[in-house]
């Protein structure tokens, strides 16, 4: 019986890139000047961090497939051993 999931790592991956990229935008945005610097930067900002949530919700579902797997499977071993 396979795992209902692939790997996860690289949605991880893709929420760690764009946490990452925001922080450094924001740490450029010390230098912003006028105001049209500033929607740009903001825009950007949004633009990583914008899918951060969708991507947690596909990982919080993977676990939850992941934990009944396992749970089924720990089942299915303990039948077998009882009998």
């Amino acid at each position: 019986m396979s795992a209902p999931v692939k790997h996860t790592c690289p949605k991880i991956d893709e929420a760690i890139r764009g946490v990452r990229n925001a922080i450094l935008y924001c740490q450029q945005s010390k230098d912003i000047e006028c105001v049209e610097e500033l929607r740009s930067c903001c825009w950007n900002i949004y633009s990583e961090i914008g899918d951060i949530e969708y991507i947690l919700e596909c990982l919080r579902s993977d676990n939850d497939a992941l934990r009944n797997w396992g749970t089924e499977l720990e089942k299915k071993i303990e039948e077998i051993i009882d009998n």
